[in-house]
């Protein structure tokens, strides 16, 4: 065989299954992170369940914060009103 036709050669069934294998685990990935990929608001920056927004100088708590957040920062902020409303939906948040 030659190393032209063994370029052109099909490729083993073995690394086509490694190649559906690493697609789906990429389409996976790229659905949970839409799912949990809410925007993060714009004064904060957010990685993973965390959501950073202290020193921003905040008189209110931010809008939109990710329903998965799990801890808030906000310390060091001007906030002169919080209500419960600020929070709803926040069903996973612990630490704030």
């Amino acid at each position: 065989m030659s190393l032209r036709s063994s370029l052109l050669a099909p490729a083993p069934a073995s690394a086509l299954g490694l190649c559906r294998c690493l697609l789906v685990v990429l389409v996976v990935l790229e659905l949970s992170s839409r799912a949990e990929g809410q925007p993060c608001p714009a004064q904060c920056s957010c990685s993973g369940s965390t959501v950073d927004c202290h020193g921003q100088g905040l008189r209110s708590v931010p809008r939109n914060i990710p329903r998965n957040t799990e801890r808030l920062d906000l310390n060091a902020n001007n906030l002169t009103k919080i209500t419960k409303a600020d929070f709803a939906g926040l069903r996973n948040l612990r630490v704030l």
